[in-house]
């Protein structure tokens, strides 16, 4: 099965992106070798926590671990966006089932992202529903990680090319997206350490629904 690193900001659409690989991994279709959550669509606790719940519920605590990387973007998502989080937190089959099991490593995520593919016998695909912090910080730590046989593909949601952007704040001119708004640098710094990169833009997002 494919091997995939998980990485988002915790907002809804990455809890559910989330949820997804859970359930694919569930089918034997993929295997999650990790987790990270940033701190950008989120408040970071709640983030965590949310993501947490997500694999015990799956019964994946004590196979998949979970990271945070506690960088700030130049660009903060609103508040009231982030503040979707300990919604989420708050569904009752999340609190009913009690406290998180699944660990939460000390290891920043960056570090946990490059022990993942150095330890892993075959290449990994990450996967970022969110800003690509994570992601720059473990290719300036670990250059080598731009190979293919360490990471195969980097799959990430971002950027808007033919539909107009989502961020909507004055000074912005209504073309920027925010998982590169919050962060434009490391975005800039991924794209220029080219890996195998797959971007899926608003574009692609727009067209795609989720349905129950």
């Amino acid at each position: 099965a494919m091997r995939v690193f998980v990485s988002g900001d915790g907002g809804v659409d990455d809890l559910a992106a989330l949820t997804m690989t859970v359930a694919a991994m569930m089918a034997g279709s993929i295997e999650i070798v990790g987790v990270a959550v940033t701190g950008g669509n989120c408040f970071l606790d709640a983030g965590v926590q949310a993501s947490r719940k997500i694999l015990d519920l799956a019964g994946l605590d004590g196979k998949v671990q979970v990271s945070t990387c506690d960088a700030e973007g130049v660009n903060p998502f609103p508040r009231s966006w982030r503040s979707a989080s300990y919604g989420i937190c708050h569904i009752p089959r999340l609190l009913r089932d009690g406290r998180p099991r699944t660990e939460l490593l000390q290891t920043p995520a960056h570090i946990h992202l490059a022990e993942c593919c150095m330890k892993s016998n075959t290449p990994i695909t990450v996967l970022e529903t969110g800003p690509l912090t994570c992601m720059a910080r473990a290719l300036h730590a670990f250059p080598e990680l731009a190979k293919p046989d360490r990471i195969s593909q980097l799959v990430w949601m971002g950027g808007a090319i033919d539909v107009e952007g989502n961020v909507h704040r004055e000074g912005t001119d209504g073309s920027a997206e925010w998982n590169v708004y919050w962060d434009p640098l490391s975005a800039k710094k991924v794209i220029d350490a080219r890996p195998k990169l797959s971007i899926c833009t608003l574009d692609v997002c727009n067209k795609a629904s989720i349905t129950t």
